[in-house]
């Protein structure tokens, strides 16, 4: 376990006082873990990751970064095996791509896509001129939707990928 883990269980000790109340304690945590861990170390999750920015218009694209509003990972799904984890990705990228269309480009716009390839990812990304706030001010907003089928136990959240820095 790491360090911290035991720092807080050390900590959780000193104020349960009750040595049986501490083992008991102690014995729910490791087995919480352990199955925990079992659960995510086998089958697959379809991750989805959701980036906006929105910068002043004129702003590089390299420094869109300064400008994030959004940047947030969820899994969609657990499944068994990487084709049904494939098959939920380009479901859910479909879905994604047509409400992008729609809600968020407008008439006339475009949505990017990156290609399926094994269909373990694929993006979405557009950009757009927006008037923002009261005052109206000129702004770029800019989406990328990510969607990853990958083992249950690797975090995407620890890679950093980002189309919009790329442009």
């Amino acid at each position: 376990m790491k360090e911290t883990v035991w720092k807080q269980l050390v900590h959780a000790v000193d104020r349960l006082g009750s040595p049986l109340v501490c083992m008991v304690a102690v014995a729910a945590f490791l087995l919480g873990a352990s199955v925990a861990s079992a659960q995510l170390g086998s089958g697959w999750l379809l991750w989805h990751r959701t980036y906006t920015t929105r910068a002043p218009k004129d702003v590089k694209p390299s420094d869109y970064v300064r400008y994030v509003i959004q940047n947030d990972w969820v899994i969609l799904n657990a499944v068994e095996t990487r084709d049904q984890c494939r098959a939920l990705l380009r479901d859910e990228f479909s879905k994604k791509r047509d409400w992008m269309a729609e809600q968020m480009v407008g008439p006339g716009g475009t949505v990017n896509q990156s290609p399926l390839a094994d269909g373990i990812n694929a993006s979405l990304w557009f950009g757009r001129d927006i008037k923002f706030g009261q005052a109206g001010t000129d702004m770029r907003l800019g989406m990328q939707q990510d969607f990853w089928c990958l083992p249950a136990a690797v975090d995407p959240r620890n890679v950093r990928i980002n189309l919009l820095d790329q442009q």
